[in-house]
């Protein structure tokens, strides 16, 4: 990932986005060696100091998502974070989903949309996972009896959520 589209990057005059693509993600490579975990903000989170720090929009995007609808309203279109819309309508999908009590007709498209609402909810922190929005999904798996590959994956990324590395690697 962090050297495929280097040459290319070069070649077109571009930029290479590996190094800078592995903050975006959920897992921090290297909080882990220091020590550095990050929990959900709250309504601190939303003031976005520097927007051009993909954590610190992420924290900012969980923040709006878990806050209370008022909280929310009260950003302009300038200050909310970027993707909010979009997460919001994911997050409502989510639980009309789990609230219908149906089991998805493609686990794979389900798990590729839990992926990215756990990034909208859970992106910027590190070292921690979600409990409440892990059990509700870890209960939604078990009703529906998902599949083990689905099960694995879920129970994967938290593990690396909660930096239980040996946990992860057995998984793996």
């Amino acid at each position: 990932m962090l050297d495929l589209g280097a040459e290319r990057a070069r070649y077109l005059s571009g930029f290479a986005t590996g190094l800078r693509s592995l903050m975006t993600e959920p897992f921090d490579p290297t909080a882990p060696f220091f020590g550095r975990r990050v929990v959900h903000g709250g309504e601190a989170s939303l003031a976005v100091p520097i927007p051009a720090v993909p954590r610190v929009q992420a924290l900012a995007l969980g923040a709006a998502l878990r806050g209370p609808p008022a909280m929310v309203q009260r950003l302009d279109s300038l200050a909310a974070p970027r993707g909010l819309a979009v997460a919001q309508f994911r997050q409502t999908q989510w639980e009309s989903l789990v609230e219908a009590d149906r089991a998805p007709d493609d686990w794979r498209v389900w798990l590729g949309t839990w992926m990215a609402l756990d990034r909208a909810l859970n992106g910027g922190t590190a070292g921690v996972s979600d409990a409440e929005f892990y059990g509700e999904t870890e209960r939604y798996l078990a009703r529906h009896e998902a599949p083990a590959p689905v099960r694995y994956a879920i129970a994967f990324h938290r593990a690396l959520a909660e930096w239980d590395f040996p946990r992860a690697a057995q998984l793996a």
